[in-house]
């Protein structure tokens, strides 16, 4: 299984990505009509966790 720093590697050699740290305290979901997908897509991927799945989040704003 890569580690973080492995990842972290590759996006920048690789697709040259930059990206810095965030604050995740500041990030609000204030939209209710989403409250249904968030909790299928947080048990999907907890899920994944159990398994020692590798999970890599990238979008425009944030990379975890």
């Amino acid at each position: 299984m890569p580690s973080k720093s492995s990842v972290r590697s590759i996006l920048i050699r690789k697709f040259g990505m930059t990206f810095r740290a965030a604050n995740a305290a500041k990030i609000k979901y204030n939209d209710t009509d989403f409250d249904e997908k968030r909790v299928w897509v947080s048990r999907l991927l907890a899920q994944f966790m159990m398994a020692e799945v590798v999970i890599v989040s990238i979008d425009e704003s944030s990379f975890k």
